[in-house]
């Protein structure tokens, strides 16, 4: 777990509950997985018989129906579903073929299951020539709870028939007899009063038991009763009651001592061996009915009488915790070999397989909050440390021999040559040498990173990850490489398969493969709880144990390198969780060298968790994998149940098709994993799709064979699936037949026929209406051609008398005004030489027709690019405007207006400067026109790839209907009234503005003043 958010689970650890059931006795380490009553799915309580199917499937008789059990849920057949006169079963037996199964009911119908599905049989209970096994009741008297009566027996109505294997039986009489195969076979007193539950097979041998004493286990045989003998894992109590239960289905013989319950095993020279599976007060007190035991997964049922079903599942895990009051106390981190069976936590407790904890208290005392760092050194000391010291202790760890100031030691890991390397949490690598006189500590390579996890595989190489990065540290120079692919990953632990194999484990970002320079990211698991991953411990049958913050995992190092070569494509991740003996889901371990250990005696593994470490031996735990074969349990097409099958029909008319699939597994839900995929014409790509509920539903395809594919991931290795394929062939519809197609071939082309030669017949006629009615409009073009000739021959003769005009504006009025302007310039200034009182008259006459020069200039300049003369320039606003208000300064100056100019110098644009200056040059002079006194200001800036550009006066301003009204006719063509009083100035700026390819709004309220805002391209 991140010790960065430690704290707030810490909190919630007086909230966390064992959600397990352990089994106290022998510690043989059964604890109930799963109790099934009428609570949680079963009908009725009462579990009369257990049998497994050849696919995995749990099949329960009750009292209220036949319950098949896949593991995850629960199945009930009865007379609402299957015709049965009464859904009260009594016993499951084998039927006469391989892999079917009979349920009888107490009025003796006979359910057949078949590929775990149940139906009523198609025999009765008198046509059953297979021998029941291994006891049967063929009298009219009642042994147990089944009572059967057979008319072809002939051995009278108070004896009772044992079938030993397919060919034999010894029957039982009244008198306490016992004759072999036959009425006339050899037939002798058993000297005793016999019970008929005493008598079992097992390994096609008949046994009686009377007690556990020497003589008290008898083998039955043709000729005469031998003594048998027999061992135990456990004493028997012969002071507590025996009972047998015999499965007829498994042929598995349970005794029940008490709470003690045996599995009996045959052995050599019929001798028997009684072993232990499990001692627990719970069989004694909740009436057993029906045991049967799954070898294979270690898990035993019972059927009770009034509380249902119990499925007891060996604990592969245990969790070793303190017996202290405070639950911090068991949260564990840093651990270390006391010696070969026994570890002890970084904060002092010592835990042994079959010992009281201890505490010692110099290391609890001398550890940090967490009990991280804790490393035994190669002369048997203990170092540690706490947030500001290293220390060594004795090899008992009750003696303080030494310590080394330092800031925050969170590591200590051994690397070669017995240097001890420090990790801190800020101040980097430290090293250490232990075995020298004037042994110090030495800061290696200062690093502001808190340092999680390192290695060592050469003399020169520290692997150092921290909760940021992944570095190499040179030890000659002292530099830190990078290992980029994982920066800005939260290191957690590294595991070195071989010098150029590392395993990182990081916190939210999962496993990743360093190999050879190359950096591999491992997929995530089902849910993505691997992405926390704290440790790696790798087992002597090549699978990695993964510990998270939510289970262990259990995955093949093999297919792990598959995935990083591009040879697998899915990798299964076996997940184990507090299910299976852990207190908490939540571990811890990342950050900590090591992270986990294996013991020496017996190579178990200890994982620290966030309550109590975890034990267990790997190489014994047998995973639980969905390995089995699946089926199809139910189908419906439109609504409707039809009979399972591999092929199915549903007919061209049919809508939609439901399938259930069903698999048997026990397992941790998170390790099965289904898809299935549809093939067919017109289906889409191969693509898989996850199995939700077991559920799948579609449309019915078009007609042609569709192939339903469902595969489910069985386990470890490549490519291992289990598959189940249903072809569904939807035959074709009349309208897909050879016939009804041609018959609508050669219907549409005589269709097509007839409209072809209707349709020429129109067209002729068409034709003809169309050949008029082009000589008209062709004669009527050729007078529009001549009309546009004319028109273009006018329109180039206005464009050259325009181009003359303009000409002789500019040689014949703009010359002689200049210089009528420069003389009147020149008469003003001598006139004000010599006093003349004129001289102002004159002065005004001299701005008059300087306006009138410049205007001019403007507007020849206007027509210009009105006729296409001239390209855009580079053009400075700031100059324009500065001109403009020079020439209208004295103006201004009469009407007591002032001038401001705030137009960035440095702002520029491409466009034509003299339809900026007439554009300035109206707007300036209709805002002094309009004003008095105040003030009239020029402002511009850029926004993004335009300027805005604003005149804005302190005049009289104008209402609200003459702003819209102007602002109508300034920016929409043709708009504006038609009287309204617009001058010359306004149609100018307005048709300025369209070759300039900007726009105009006006904003004036009355009696403030108006502001003009152009907008215009950085670039025409």
């Amino acid at each position: 777990m991140n010790r960065r958010l430690i704290f707030f689970p810490l909190l919630l650890m007086g909230l966390l509950v064992l959600c397990v059931l352990s089994f106290a006795g022998d510690g043989r380490g059964y604890y109930i997985s799963r109790h099934l009553n009428g609570d949680n799915g079963l009908p009725q309580n009462s579990i009369k018989s257990i049998a497994p199917d050849d696919n995995g499937f749990i099949w329960l008789a009750t009292e209220s129906g036949l319950v098949r059990y896949d593991g995850r849920k629960l199945k009930v057949y009865n007379k609402g579903n299957i015709n049965l006169r009464s859904s009260r079963f009594v016993f499951i037996m084998t039927g006469t073929q391989p892999g079917v199964l009979y349920a009888i009911t107490d009025l003796w119908q006979i359910v057949e299951i078949r590929n775990s599905q149940a139906g009523q049989g198609k025999v009765s209970i008198v046509d059953l020539h297979q021998p029941f096994w291994p006891r049967n009741s063929f009298t009219r008297g009642k042994v147990g709870d089944f009572a059967f009566y057979h008319q072809e027996h002939g051995a009278g109505n108070d004896s009772i028939q044992y079938f030993i294997g397919d060919h034999h039986k010894a029957v039982l009489y009244g008198d306490h007899s016992l004759q072999w195969d036959h009425p006339g076979g050899t037939r002798y007193q058993l000297g005793f009063a016999a019970d008929p539950d005493r008598f079992f097979i097992c390994g096609n041998q008949l046994y009686y038991l009377k007690d556990l004493s020497a003589k008290g286990l008898l083998a039955l045989n043709p000729e005469k009763a031998t003594l048998c003998k027999w061992t135990s894992d456990a004493a028997i109590n012969p002071a507590l009651p025996l009972k047998l239960y015999l499965n007829d289905v498994t042929r598995q013989v349970f005794l029940l001592n008490g709470s003690m319950l045996y599995l009996i095993r045959a052995g050599q020279d019929k001798a028997l061996h009684f072993q232990l599976l499990l001692d627990e007060p719970l069989l004694r007190e909740k009436g057993v009915r029906s045991l049967y035991y799954n070898e294979k997964a270690d898990r035993i049922y019972v059927g009770t009488a009034i509380s249902g079903l119990y499925i007891l599942q060996r604990r592969p895990f245990n969790a070793m915790v303190a017996p202290v009051d405070d639950q911090m106390e068991n949260v564990f981190y840093g651990q270390m070999l006391w010696n070969d069976s026994s570890i002890v936590t970084g904060n002092g407790y010592i835990f042994s397989p079959h010992a009281p904890v201890r505490y010692v208290a110099h290391i609890g005392q001398h550890a940090d909050q967490f009990g991280s760092a804790i490393q035994r050194y190669n002369d048997g000391t203990i170092f540690t440390g706490d947030a500001h010291s290293l220390f060594r202790l004795s090899p008992d760890g009750q003696t303080l021999l030494s310590s080394w100031p330092v800031s925050s030691p969170f590591l200590i890991f051994q690397g070669l040559g017995g240097m001890l390397w420090l990790g801190t949490t800020k101040g980097g690598i430290y090293s250490l040498q232990p075995d020298s006189n004037d042994a110090f500590l030495r800061q290696v390579a200062p690093l502001n990173e808190f340092i999680t996890c390192v290695g060592q595989t050469n003399k020169d190489t520290l692997w150092v990850g921290t909760t940021f990065n992944l570095y190499r540290l040179s030890l000659k120079t002292k530099v830190w490489d990078t290992i980029s692919p994982l920066t800005y990953k939260s290191i957690r632990s590294l595991h070195f398969t071989a010098p150029d194999e590392l395993w990182i484990t990081t916190y939210e970002d999962g496993l990743f493969l360093w190999r050879k320079g190359k950096v591999v990211h491992m997929p995530m698991d089902r849910n993505s709880y691997i992405k926390n991953a704290h440790c790696i411990m790798e087992d002597r049958k090549g699978f990695f144990w993964i510990s998270t913050n939510n289970g262990l995992f259990q995955v093949a190092r093999a297919d792990l390198l598959r995935y990083a070569d591009g040879r697998q494509a899915i990798v299964y991740y076996h997940h184990y969780t507090k299910e299976q003996g852990f207190n908490t889901n939540e571990f811890n371990g990342g950050g900590c060298v090591p992270c986990a250990l294996r013991f020496n005696r017996d190579s178990s593994f200890s994982f620290p968790s966030l309550n109590g470490l975890v034990w267990f031996h790997p190489e014994q735990v047998y995973p639980v994998l969905p390995g089995g074969p699946v089926i199809v349990d139910a189908v419906q097409i439109d609504g409707k149940d039809v009979p399972v099958a591999d092929t199915l029909f549903p007919g061209n008319a049919s809508g939609r098709i439901n399938l259930w699939i069903a698999t048997a597994f026990e397992g941790n839900a998170d390790n099965l994993n289904m898809e299935y995929m549809i093939e067919g014409p017109g289906a889409e790509e191969k693509i898989w799709n996850p199995l939700i509920n077991d559920f799948i539903s579609f449309n019915s395809p078009g007609s042609g064979s569709f192939l339903i594919t469902i595969r489910k991931h069985s386990g470890f290795g490549k490519d291992n699936y289990t598959y189940k394929r249903v072809l569904i062939v939807v035959p074709r519809a009349f309208w897909e037949t050879w016939w009804f197609i041609l018959f609508l071939v050669l219907g549409t082309s005589a269709i097509i026929l007839l409209l072809i030669k209707a349709r020429v017949n129109w067209l002729e006629k068409k034709n003809k209406e169309l050949e008029q009615t082009v000589s008209l409009r062709t004669k009527e073009l050729r007078d529009a051609i001549g009309m546009l000739q004319d028109t273009q021959e006018d329109l180039s003769k206005e464009v050259k008398f325009q181009q003359r005009l303009n000409a002789s504006i500019t040689h014949d009025i703009k010359t002689p005004i200049q210089y009528l302007t420069l003389s009147l310039k020149y008469l003003a200034q001598k006139k004000e030489r010599q006093g003349d009182p004129d001289a102002n008259d004159i002065f005004e006459i001299f701005q008059a027709s300087a306006h009138i020069s410049h205007f001019t200039h403007s507007l020849t300049g206007y027509i210009k690019v009105r006729l296409g003369i001239g390209k855009p320039g580079i053009t400075g606003l700031h100059e324009i405007a500065a001109r403009k208000l020079v020439m209208f300064s004295d103006a201004a100056a009469k009407a007591h207006i002032g001038l401001r100019n705030t137009i960035p110098e440095s702002l520029q644009l491409v466009t034509h400067a003299a339809l900026i200056d007439l554009i300035l040059h109206n707007l300036i002079d209709n805002a002094i026109k309009h004003s008095h006194s105040g003030s009239i200001t020029l402002s511009a800036h850029k926004h993004d790839e335009q300027v805005a550009l604003s005149v804005e006066d302190t005049g009289k301003g104008m209402t609200g209907e003459q702003v819209t009204l102007l602002n109508q006719f300034l920016n929409e063509k043709n708009a504006g009234p038609e009287n309204a009083a617009v001058g010359l100035g306004y149609f100018t700026i307005a048709d300025t503005l369209e070759l300039l390819k900007g726009h105009i709004t006006v904003h004036s309220r009355e009696g403030e003043g108006t502001r003009v805002d152009i907008v215009l391209p950085l670039a025409l």
